[in-house]
């Protein structure tokens, strides 16, 4: 159930981002997930681990290029935080624990 979420949530996302079909998304990441499998746990820890430092050098890189470019967002970042709406998985906090458990 939550490979069916994760594929439907992939393609929501591209959807969302890049206009694509919904379908694009979910049958990248049936790919992604087929690829994984074929290539077994190891063969994507070695990916990972080759091209883990360059996703940490590009992360670090445009955070703080983000912050050079727009410096007054970091000043207003705690009155935007409060006037935005926050979706919640339910009212209750049980049943909110629950969807959060059920789907990882």
């Amino acid at each position: 159930m939550s490979f069916i979420v994760m594929v439907s949530g992939a393609g929501a996302a591209l959807e969302q981002q890049f206009g694509l079909p919904i379908a694009v998304g979910g049958v990248g990441l049936g790919a992604l997930a087929a690829f994984t499998v074929v290539l077994g746990l190891d063969g994507v820890v070695d990916i990972i681990s080759k091209v883990g430092p360059i996703i940490i050098l590009l992360t670090l890189g445009l955070g703080i290029i983000s912050i050079i470019r727009n410096p007054d967002g970091l000043k207003n970042a705690e009155t935007i935080l409060l006037e935005t709406p926050v979706l919640r998985a339910s009212s209750n906090w049980f049943f909110a624990a629950l969807s959060y458990v059920g789907f990882p």
